[in-house]
This record gives structure tokens, C-alpha cells and sequence, in this order.
């Protein structure tokens, strides 16, 4: 809401905000508080989802459909992740593990 109200009053295309669909083919990034004791942590995981979201970049501009870099996400990611959290609880350095591995997986894709 907040976004389409900024949006509204800026004329240049180019300055306009954009959000991500949380179910989209991007990795959302976390906000850093100030003083966040968890910050470091945060900083890394941060670090590779703009790994992925840079390498999804990639593939779009590769002409690769988004439906298919929507099931490399779900098939690496998302169903990884549930797993991963099924067998060894809430661990979020597995998290980036995860994720930088469908990273690489994707890169393979791309070439």
C-alpha cells in the first residue's frame, strides 16, 4: 500500500518501487534493525539471496521462462528447506547451504 502511495507521486518510471511477490521466482531479503544482535547472521543469509535473485536475473535475461526458474526454486529451495526443517528443526545456517547450492544448480542450468 505504502509503495503504490510513493509510487504515485514520483513521474520517472525508472525511481519507482518495486515489491516482490513472496511465492515469486525471487529469494526475499531480510531488514537489518539497528542494534539487531543477530545482524552478522542476517548480513550472510542476505549475501546469498542476492546470489539466487542475481542468477534468476541471469536467466531471464538468458530468455529462460519464469515458470521453469519457479520450479528450480521450489524443487532446490523450497521443498529443501522443508525437509531440512522437518529432520533437523529451525537451523538457519543450513538455510544458506541450501540455497547457495541451488545456486550453483541454477548456474549449471544458465550455461
Amino acid at each position: 500500500m505504502y509503495t503504490e502511495l510513493i509510487n504515485k507521486y514520483l513521474d520517472n518510471p525508472a525511481e519507482k518501487l518495486q515489491v516482490f511477490k513472496s511465492n515469486g521466482i525471487y529469494l526475499l531479503t531480510k531488514k537489518i534493525g539497528k542494534n539487531n544482535p543477530k545482524m552478522k547472521e542476517i548480513f550472510a543469509d542476505n549475501k546469498v539471496r542476492h546470489e539466487w535473485n542475481y542468477s534468476v536475473d541471469e536467466a531471464l535475461i538468458t530468455g529462460m521462462d519464469e515458470k521453469d526458474i519457479y520450479q528450480v526454486k521450489a524443487e532446490e529451495i523450497t521443498l529443501r528447506v522443508k525437509d531440512s526443517i522437518a529432520q533437523n528443526g529451525k537451523q538457519p545456517n543450513l538455510f544458506c547451504r541450501i540455497v547457495e547450492q541451488a545456486v550453483s544448480y541454477f548456474k549449471v542450468l544458465i550455461e
